[in-house]
């Protein structure tokens, strides 16, 4: 289901994500996005700006998975990464 996630959210043209892992036992994923379209507006900025797609993952993996999530951008284009990075981790 993550994956078909990924592939919707390229599809759409917001941006190329791939699931980069995923551990069933910590319940913990992460995700990069190579040219995602929130950061195509910014410039170079001190923190994370793609709220609109910690959202979204955070929703999905809400669905997908059962229960409360919480998504951490722990990369961000708009602070000089190459790509954006999520980690997506249930809530205890």
């Amino acid at each position: 289901m993550i994956r078909a996630l990924a592939w919707i959210y390229s599809a759409y043209g917001w941006g190329k994500m791939e699931v980069k892992s995923f551990d069933p036992i910590l319940d913990e994923v992460r995700v990069i996005i190579e040219d995602n379209f929130e950061v195509e507006g910014y410039g170079r900025c001190s923190e994370p700006v793609c709220h609109f797609t910690r959202g979204v993952l955070c929703g999905a993996a809400s669905v997908i998975f059962g229960g409360d999530f919480e998504v951490k951008e722990v990369a961000c284009k708009a602070q000089g990464d190459s790509v954006c990075e999520f980690l997506i981790k249930r809530k205890k």
